[in-house]
């Protein structure tokens, strides 16, 4: 398996620099792309996508550079040479190392996690206050739909259709056609 070790830099920012790996560089590019651009997402506050975000960089003009072409295993040790190399996570835009221990990698993802929860809370409970008519519409509208269970022939809301499929009617029906 062929892994690229890449950097992604700009003309303009001297001080952008972040050193990444991946199997496919295209494919990464649009998944830097998504995750940059999506409040959702727990790598959103990232320092890279911080930057890119805050000095309004057109996204499209970032240059991702191959460093390195490599068969190698284990890429992120390669990887984390050079994030060494270029001093990339205290000056740099890699917020993490590429090579951590297990244990290092679950205490990040939770950190992340714990401080993003509180904005996507937020970012919901906005959209809900901006949204609440068509989400009434919406749901009455879903609420109509219907659904007719091939095994009972009953016919119920999509919204029932979980308790349904939990009702002793329906189990039995399961264990009778085995």
């Amino acid at each position: 398996m062929i892994h690229f070790i890449y950097r992604i830099t700009h003309q303009h920012y001297p001080n952008l620099n972040y050193i990444g790996s991946c199997k496919d560089l295209d494919r990464r590019r649009r998944e830097h792309k998504s995750v940059c651009y999506n409040e959702k997402r727990i790598e959103y506050n990232y320092k890279l996508y911080l930057f890119i975000r805050n000095n309004e960089i057109n996204f499209d003009t970032l240059e991702f550079k191959m460093l390195k072409k490599t068969k190698m295993n284990e890429p992120r040790r390669l990887e984390q040479w050079y994030i060494n190399k270029h001093n990339s996570i205290e000056n740099g835009l890699n917020t993490y190392n590429a090579h951590i221990t297990l244990e290092q990698y679950k205490k990040c993802q939770k950190d992340y996690r714990e401080a993003n929860i509180e904005q996507l809370n937020e970012y919901n409970r906005k959209y809900r206050e901006a949204n609440i008519e068509q989400l009434k519409e919406y749901k009455k509208e879903y609420n109509k739909i219907t659904w007719t269970c091939i095994l009972c022939h009953t016919t119920t809301t999509k919204h029932c259709k979980s308790r349904h499929i939990k009702s002793m009617k329906h189990q039995k029906n399961i264990h009778q056609n085995l």
